[in-house]
């Protein structure tokens, strides 16, 4: 798979990236959420992996764009955070196009899991 890593710690894409390589997956990194829309508008990913909590430019602002420029149903959208969400947080998100989600720190064999069920 190719897959898009938008998250603000350079730490968590490294180590995004390690692991994924590792298991056989091509991995491109965006350090905040406008580079991420950016890669999005301009290249094909089969997955994309997004910090929701990322100073500036959210995840959540990521989605409201991808939803204007009308790419969040061709955009396989897996939502990372460290963060506490609601459950009505997380259903709205799924409802506007997320397919799946998890928690950091980030459990590298359920995020595999999850990238071949998505």
């Amino acid at each position: 798979m190719k897959i898009l890593v938008i998250d603000d710690t350079e730490d968590i894409l490294d180590l995004i990236s390690v692991h994924l390589t590792a298991a056989g997956h091509e991995v491109i990194t965006a350090n905040n959420g406008h580079k991420g829309i950016e890669m999005i508008k301009t290249g094909t990913f089969d997955v994309v992996l997004l910090d929701i909590a990322m100073p500036e430019f959210s995840g959540l602002n990521v989605i409201d764009a991808l939803e204007k420029e009308g790419l969040i149903n061709t955009t396989k959208v897996l939502i990372i955070t460290a963060s506490e969400m609601s459950s009505t947080k997380l259903t709205n998100l799924m409802q506007r196009g997320v397919k799946a989600w998890m928690r950091k720190p980030i459990n590298f064999d359920i995020l595999l899991d999850r990238l071949k069920n998505i």
